[in-house]
């Protein structure tokens, strides 16, 4: 809060800087939080329960594009085909997409471009995030969405991390009706595809739930 204060009055250009890498520290830290204890409820069997509303996955995908750009550098791209609108959780997928980039980004190949594609089609979104580099061994992709798992090529690679950010995507998805899956081949590359109906109201009856 008091970084926030300083941060709105007129300073010296470095204060400012120097305040708006705190608050964004300090924001990527409470995300941080909230995702280690929504993937603890994720790894215990419990279901997240998330409020739905009409969003433009078009914007988040773009306004996640920008936040990761800023951190890793210009290798990010987005194609979209069709309608990116549905009933989802905005916050909820800005997290899976933050994820399953940054991660492309901290284990893929530091000079490749990473691509995120989204297209509608029969009442239905999907999202490809693509990389290329090091791949994933058949062995681990089954475990990959298992809570703190890590494959041998993360524990060697010097990079931090959690083993629950996969396990978060996976409860995220699975809380909008939809599936995440991984492929990765030596000669594709590496890509998370999550398939998402675009509304997840509707229950399996064609019923539109409330939420």
């Amino acid at each position: 809060m008091a970084a926030q204060l300083i941060a709105q009055s007129p300073r010296d250009p470095r204060i400012e800087d120097w305040t708006a890498r705190i608050v964004n520290a300090v924001g990527r830290a409470d995300r941080m939080l909230v995702d280690l204890l929504d993937a603890m409820r994720v790894d215990a069997g419990q279901s997240l329960n998330l409020a739905l509303a009409l969003c433009d996955l078009r914007k988040i995908a773009y306004d996640v594009t920008k936040d990761v750009t800023a951190r890793f550098g210009d290798r990010f791209h987005v194609e979209i085909h069709g309608p990116a609108m549905g009933y989802w959780n905005g916050d909820a997928l800005w997290r899976v997409l933050d994820n399953l980039l940054t991660k492309a980004a901290k284990y893929g190949h530091p000079d490749s471009p990473i691509t995120t594609r989204i297209h509608a089609t029969d009442g239905r979104t999907v999202i490809a995030v693509h990389n290329e580099g090091t791949i994933i061994p058949v062995a681990d992709q089954a475990k990959l969405f298992q809570p703190f798992h890590r494959t041998d090529i993360a524990k060697t690679s010097g990079k931090g991390g959690w083993g629950l950010g996969l396990t978060l995507v996976r409860g995220i998805v699975e809380a909008h009706k939809g599936q995440v899956m991984v492929e990765s081949y030596p000669s594709q590359g590496t890509t998370f595809t999550v398939d998402l109906p675009v509304d997840p109201r509707e229950s399996t009856d064609g019923r539109t739930e409330e939420k």
